[in-house]
């Protein structure tokens, strides 16, 4: 699979404008929703308790939310640069400015290259 496969030009947003984590995931979710025709609150739900299990901030100020989404019938991905960096509990405790959203198929296993996607 192809980076082509699973994010397009028109899921790539910049200088978005946040304050709060949780905002920026609802914004995201509601883009993520327009885009695949799913409901915006099925998508927000797992990704709020996906963040719930520990933040998907990994670090250098990137945050890799993620979650398996009934609904969704291909890998999708939105790839985020923000205005200003915020805090999103990362593990490194530094602010986060580049997102990037992963929404997976919620049955089955996804592969990109030579890697497998096995979870949430």
């Amino acid at each position: 699979m192809d980076i082509k496969d699973f994010l397009a030009p028109g899921s790539v947003f910049i200088d978005i404008r946040a304050l709060k984590k949780g905002e920026l995931l609802e914004d995201l979710c509601l883009r993520a929703a327009s885009i695949l025709q799913v409901d915006a609150d099925k998508i927000t739900a797992h990704i709020l308790k996906r963040e719930e299990l520990g933040s998907t901030g990994t670090g250098d100020g990137i945050a890799i939310p993620h979650a398996r989404i009934p609904g969704v019938s291909r890998p999708f991905g939105m790839l985020v640069k923000l205005r200003q960096p915020i805090d999103f509990d990362a593990i490194d405790s530094q602010p986060v400015d580049l997102v990037f959203v992963l929404l997976l198929p919620a049955a089955g296993r996804t592969v990109f290259g030579s890697c497998a996607w096995h979870g949430a």
